[in-house]
């Protein structure tokens, strides 16, 4: 092995830090990567390409007007489920149908619109 090897310069830093010869030979078993480095795929070419989504999400940046939660809630039901205590327990009512049928939970239970909270 040549000086610029890992295992060398590993051996050499932990000799540095006081490890006897007994210690660095421990260490560098409990150190030694058992996984095939060399059968890792190769990472995948950047830029990666855009997704199928991003489309639709420029076009929501382009359409939202004055108000992009409100639009959001318009497009993604389940922004409008209410925050509040025992939502839960009217599952049935409140989730299941407007969830399934793709209807607004307003329409579908006369609820308000969820406010989005000032940060």
């Amino acid at each position: 092995m040549t000086a610029d090897h890992p295992d060398v310069i590993r051996a050499d830093v932990l000799r540095s830090l006081g490890a006897d010869r007994e210690t660095v030979e421990e260490l560098s078993t409990y150190c030694d990567n058992p996984f095939p480095v060399d059968a890792l795929p190769q990472p995948p070419a950047l830029p990666l390409p855009e997704e199928a989504h991003t489309t639709d999400w420029r076009d929501y940046l382009d359409e939202q007007g004055d108000d992009p939660f409100g639009f959001l809630q318009s497009r993604l039901v389940q922004l409008n489920i209410p925050i509040q205590e025992g939502v839960s327990k009217t599952a049935k009512r409140v989730f299941r149908r407007p969830l399934r049928m793709l209807t607004s939970f307003a329409a579908a239970n006369r609820l308000t619109k969820v406010p989005l909270a000032a940060g």
